[in-house]
């Protein structure tokens, strides 16, 4: 009986109030007109400088000539006949260079360029050229194990695709303007947008594509530890983040 006096008592009071809570027009109070707290400062936030991406327009440079050039393919191609037999390992190098027309090179020339320099823009020379290069040639070391041996692999989108890799799990890893979850989500929504073929082409090894975005994870991951020494945006963050701890220190709170 008591149990239920209280219960009784308890939702007279608890209804009793919303109720009239509910018929109070609310009125604002000073604080409600407080802006909201600025985002906190993320090195991200800021496109890197034009002058990061020279590099990458240098290494467009050096494919133009070959293709230019005749019988680009031959000269510098790899193949598993050329690189494992031959023992021309170069090779595995110089078909980043080769493409098989202006069709080609145009489809490989504006992601390359882009990501080069945000690459290399945030991250420093170790993401591009060094890290990026090694990935393509791994890509095409990788790739040409599965086909006949004297099938002739070139072009330069094994690389790319490792590059686009790299650039998400350093992304991923390294950005404080969202979530975790909301950082998978963009990249997986990106990656499909960048990576995704639009078309089928009988002549183009979609192999070496996924190679080298696998090997662009794989690196990503194992380059972290080196990243947070030497990446121009993680030591700019450090940075940041010293600001803003010692101008904390210094307010005065009352």
């Amino acid at each position: 009986m008591r149990r239920r006096l209280n219960s009784f008592l308890l939702n007279r009071i608890l209804g009793g109030g919303l109720k009239r809570r509910s018929n109070e027009q609310y009125i604002p109070r000073p604080e409600d007109f407080i802006p909201a707290p600025p985002k906190p400062k993320n090195a991200f936030n800021e496109w890197p400088k034009p002058g990061m991406g020279h590099i990458g327009f240098i290494f467009l440079a050096l494919m133009i000539p070959a293709l230019l050039h005749g019988e680009s393919s031959s000269r510098l191609g790899a193949s598993g006949e050329m690189v494992f037999k031959q023992q021309e390992y170069w090779r595995l190098f110089t078909a980043l260079f080769a493409h098989a027309d202006i069709l080609h090179l145009s489809h490989n020339a504006l992601t390359f360029l882009f990501f080069s320099w945000i690459l290399r823009g945030y991250f420093g020379n170790l993401a591009f050229p060094l890290l990026s290069v090694l990935l393509g040639i791994i890509s095409n070391l990788v790739t040409i194990n599965f086909y006949e041996p004297k099938t002739n692999l070139i072009g330069a989108s094994g690389m790319i695709y490792g590059m686009v890799a790299l650039w998400l799990v350093l992304y991923i890893n390294f950005d404080r303007n969202s979530t975790l979850p909301q950082r998978v989500v963009r990249s997986l929504g990106f990656s499909l947008l960048i990576l995704f073929p639009q078309s089928y082409e009988p002549r183009t090894s979609y192999l070496a594509h996924g190679v080298g975005f696998l090997s662009g994870l794989l690196g990503g991951v194992i380059v972290i530890p080196l990243m947070r020494q030497t990446a121009p945006v993680v030591i700019n963050q450090a940075a940041m983040d010293a600001s803003s701890e010692k101008s904390n220190d210094n307010k005065l709170i009352h």
